[in-house]
C-alpha cells in the first residue's frame, strides 16, 4: 500500500536538514511499529519519497511524503503512534492512501504557498512588486548563476499587517524560493534587507488545479 503523509515542522526542529528529517521519520515508523516495505539490493532501505525538501531555517504546515507499507494496516491507527513517537518539533496531520497509479509527490507538486511575517524592520510596501510586469532577480543553480524572470512565478500575493501570504510555483522545473521573493520585494520598495528580520512558514504544497497534495489523488 502506498500512502502520503502530510506533517508540520516546527521552530524546535527547523535547523534540521533533509536527511536529518528523514531519517527522524524512518526512525519513527519503526518505533510506532508499523510494517514498511523495503527496498531491494545489498543496503535495503524503506520506500520514502519526500515531495519538496524545505530550506533550513523555514517553518512548515504542509510538508508531505510517500511511503511504501504492508497492506491491512490501520491509517489512523498509524497516525496516531507516529505522533506518539516522533521527536517534538513534528506533527503528523494525515496519513492517506493514494490511489492505484498517482503520481508520485514531488512529480505532481505545481504550487508552494507560503507566510512570511516580518519580526523586525520596517515592512517593505508590496505595490511597486505588484505593478511591476517583469522582476529580474539572480538565482543560484548548481551549474552556477541565472538571471530570471520571477514575477509570472507568483500566483497570488497578499500583504496583511506585517505578514505576507503567497502562492508562488514550486514544481521540480520551475521553483521560487520564498527568500529570493521576498528579497526583491525589499530592493523594488526601497527598504533594507534582512533575512534574519523574517518568519518564513510554508502552509502547503500544492498539485495542478491548486489542489492540496493531501487532497491529490487520495483517497
Amino acid at each position: 500500500m502506498k500512502i502520503r503523509v502530510k506533517f508540520t515542522r516546527s521552530a524546535r526542529v527547523k535547523y534540521l536538514g533533509h536527511l536529518d528529517i528523514m531519517r527522524s521519520f524512518q526512525r519513527g515508523f519503526i518505533r510506532a511499529g508499523v510494517k514498511m516495505i523495503y527496498s531491494e539490493g545489498f543496503s535495503p532501505h524503506q520506500k520514502m519519497n519526500f515531495a519538496q525538501p524545505l530550506g533550513v531555517g523555514v517553518l512548515s504546515r504542509g510538508d508531505y511524503f510517500d511511503a511504501e507499507i504492508a497492506d491491512g494496516q490501520d491509517l489512523k491507527v498509524i497516525e496516531e503512534k507516529l505522533n506518539e513517537q516522533m521527536g517534538e518539533g513534528f506533527r503528523v496531520i494525515s496519513v492517506r492512501a493514494l490511489k492505484e497509479g498517482a503520481a508520485k509527490g514531488m512529480a505532481a507538486v505545481e504550487y508552494a504557498s507560503y507566510e512570511v511575517e516580518v519580526m523586525a524592520g520596517d515592512v517593505p510596501a508590496l505595490e511597486p512588486f505588484i505593478q511591476s510586469s517583469e522582476v529580474l532577480a539572480t538565482k543560484k543553480t548548481k551549474s552556477g548563476e541565472s538571471v530570471i524572470d520571477i514575477r509570472p512565478l507568483v500566483r497570488k500575493i497578499e500583504l496583511e499587517g506585517n505578514v505576507f501570504t503567497f502562492t508562488s510555483k514550486g514544481g521540480s522545473e520551475k521553483n521560487l524560493k520564498p527568500d529570493l521573493l521576498m528579497q526583491e520585494i525589499y530592493r523594488l520598495s526601497g527598504t533594507d534587507y534582512d533575512r534574519n528580520n523574517l518568519q518564513i512558514t510554508r502552509t502547503d504544497l500544492l498539485a495542478d488545479g491548486f489542489i492540496p497534495l493531501e487532497e491529490f489523488q487520495t483517497e
